[in-house]
């Protein structure tokens, strides 16, 4: 899918990507300029640590400024300008995205052979495409910044899946993943809770006393550009998904009390992976190997490729190096604040402390 620069941004040809799934059942899209019911305008705004320059109309721009955990920094075209600051953007890919409005129907080919996944993508070098249930999009990435055209239905869960698709697909292009993971901010960074579903990831976090939800469900975790002159060597940022745990105004929305950094990114600081303990708190050990096993059987992965599978624990195993991943048990009651302020200040890697634990067998870091 070669492309063609133009005053605009690129003309994107839409040859097939080979590749054997949903996203071969879509259909092309055919780049004529939309019928916009009303007035095209312009969108600038911070999700899963990129930065999006939407175009669209008012009714779908509406409903990306409604999704959970999307920053909303400038607005354009018919749309008064507003105060916020310009996006820090965590990557050096900037993604363009040009919205249209489609009909519920017109995916209903595509939805069924998607089966029991909800998102699905695929690369071929610099081109790409991607299909959700309610919208299908494909992008060329020239020199740092991909543009993007997507269909879409105009309601706030089709946007939320559009853009959780595009940010999934470009974290992965920088080297990045995305967890199943409810996190904290504390001043020295992120703290991802990670395990299967009822482990206790969100109960995990309620026992972190005085630390800021940053994300219910799902975590992008990417390497940091900048680490060789800023020492944080993997950044975070929340993503939508899950319920209990906080309201979107806390999560990074366009509630004028949340930092933009939110829904940009932060340092991330520490992994965890949460089991039940009859009392107390402690944390050990995981080896190299079980720290992959672990980040994988917690990661979300939308393309069916082998060898995007292969890129993925790849990418997994240089997290598992750059940033500590441990257990850690804990049962109710238990404060864990005091617990990862001392590990954060060991110096070691991986590093462990216990607090309040019974004498138990297994590998403790740091006894």
């Amino acid at each position: 899918m070669p492309a063609r620069l133009t005053s605009s941004g690129p003309v994107i040809h839409h040859g097939p990507v080979h590749h054997r799934g949903a996203v071969d059942h879509c259909g092309p899209l055919h780049h004529r300029d939309p019928v916009y019911h009303d007035s095209p305008g312009v969108l600038t705004i911070a999700f899963a640590g990129i930065q999006f320059e939407i175009e669209g109309s008012h009714a779908l721009l509406s409903e990306v400024s409604a999704v959970p955990c999307v920053r909303v920094q400038k607005r354009g075209g018919d749309v008064l300008l507003d105060a916020a600051p310009q996006v820090v953007s965590s990557l050096p890919l900037v993604v363009y995205v040009r919205l249209r409005p489609i009909p519920a129907h017109a995916l209903s080919m595509a939805s069924l052979a998607m089966g029991a996944r909800d998102v699905e993508w695929v690369w071929q070098g610099d081109a790409g495409r991607a299909v959700t249930r309610q919208s299908r999009v494909e992008w060329q990435v020239v020199r740092s910044k991909l543009y993007a055209v997507a269909d879409v239905v105009v309601t706030k869960r089709s946007v939320e899946s559009l853009f959780t698709a595009l940010a999934s697909a470009a974290l992965h292009r920088a080297g990045g993943a995305v967890l199943h993971a409810a996190s904290v901010a504390l001043p020295f960074g992120v703290v991802a809770f990670i395990g299967p579903s009822g482990a206790g990831k969100s109960t995990a976090c309620r026992h972190v006393d005085g630390a800021k939800p940053f994300s219910i469900d799902r975590l992008a975790v990417v390497p940091n550009p900048a680490a060789t002159t800023s020492g944080t060597r993997w950044l975070a940022a929340p993503l939508p998904g899950g319920t209990g745990l906080a309201s979107p105004s806390e999560l990074g929305s366009v509630s004028p009390d949340v930092s933009p950094d939110s829904a940009a990114a932060s340092p991330l600081a520490m992994v965890l992976r949460v089991q039940r303990a009859e009392a107390g708190a402690w944390l050990t050990e995981c080896s190299r190997l079980q720290a992959l096993t672990t980040l994988r059987a917690s990661s979300f992965h939308a393309s069916a490729r082998a060898e995007s599978e292969l890129e993925l624990l790849a990418r997994l195993e240089r997290l598992a190096e750059a940033v500590p991943v441990a257990n850690v048990h804990l049962s109710l009651g238990a404060s864990l604040e005091p617990l990862l302020r001392e590990r954060w200040r060991k110096p070691s890697h991986p590093r462990a402390t216990a607090q309040d634990h019974p004498s138990h067998g297994g590998c403790h870091v740091g006894a």
